[in-house]
């Protein structure tokens, strides 16, 4: 299909076709390599090319374009820097039609959305937060992409519930900062999205294994941290020992969500913080084992009040 280039960018599938052999750097285990896999097969008409086993260096992505003789690739930065090192890398390099990479350290946390191709808006939520909401197209050869709309023909649009933020200096780059539902919505109405204050700040701290933040519908916010090694807490006060840490969330965050020194909970070892199958924390499964104690939590602060 005929996509315009968008910012100088041509759409991977155009030129995929025309590698002819085509090497897959990512695990046919993950959903990224599953999905390219099919694309550059069934759809692009080209050869997969894969490796058997181990990491992939300079020197062995040398030696896959000269036996492999692989037009093109889907691959990680590392072996395209090592390769990149030597005139003879480079020779090699510029045999490639083209070269699709993953993992970039610059601006490698964002996406890069074709606004026509993909036909997504972005709709402002809360502070720099905008769900992510599809729309069906116009064109019927673009629509038939959209699997939403083929299942749902009577919808208008499709709100995913997912939250991003815009690269501040670059267009049409979105950052993934979370669901939707795990806004929190305190009792004056102030939205507050814990994710990067859990990943950002108290994920960082290595005495932390897991941590979550709680605070929907109250006056103030309230966190349970998940100890790597609670043994090493015995005789010594928790909540002195993090409060440095939760000051940190405190100055980033704005007045109105704030976490008070009393508002710290740690979890005990027999109540660990439920995860789910990627390992994140499941928070409303968290704010219902600790129930109790954010209600005790929260009737003393309104006693106090």
């Amino acid at each position: 299909m005929d996509i315009p280039p968008l910012s100088g960018h041509i759409n991977n599938w155009q030129i995929i076709a025309e590698m002819k052999r085509f090497y897959l750097g990512f695990p046919i285990a993950h959903a990224g390599g599953v999905q390219v896999m099919i694309n550059v097969s069934a759809y692009n008409n080209a050869t997969l090319v894969l490796l058997e086993s181990g990491n992939l260096s300079g020197g062995v992505f040398e030696a896959l374009i000269d036996y492999g003789k692989i037009g093109g690739t889907l691959i990680m930065p590392r072996p395209l820097i090592e390769i990149s090192k030597s005139s003879s890398g480079l020779e090699k390099l510029s045999r490639l039609r083209g070269i699709i990479w993953s993992g970039d350290p610059e601006d490698w946390e964002f996406i890069h959305v074709n606004p026509e191709y993909n036909r997504f808006r972005f709709d402002h939520k809360s502070s720099n937060l905008h769900e992510i909401v599809a729309m069906p197209h116009t064109n019927v050869g673009l629509r038939h992409h959209q699997k939403i709309f083929w299942n749902y023909p009577h919808v208008s649009e499709w709100a995913f519930g997912d939250l991003f933020s815009p690269h501040p200096t670059k267009a049409n780059l979105w950052k993934y900062e979370g669901r939707l539902d795990d806004m929190i919505i305190m009792d004056s109405g102030h939205n507050f999205h814990p994710m990067f204050y859990e990943q950002e700040i108290l994920l960082r701290d290595q005495r932390v294994k897991g941590a979550v933040i709680l605070g929907n519908g109250r006056s103030s916010l309230a966190v349970i941290l998940e100890i790597v090694d609670i043994q090493k807490l015995e005789g010594l006060n928790a909540f002195k020992e993090f409060w440095p840490l939760i000051e940190t969330v405190n100055q980033r965050s704005t007045s109105l969500a704030q976490i008070p020194l009393q508002n710290i909970i740690i979890a005990s070892r027999d109540r660990p913080l439920p995860r789910g199958g990627k390992g994140t924390v499941l928070r409303k499964e968290a704010e219902k084992i600790y129930k109790i104690e954010l209600d005790t939590i929260y009737s003393c602060a309104s006693a106090r009040a």
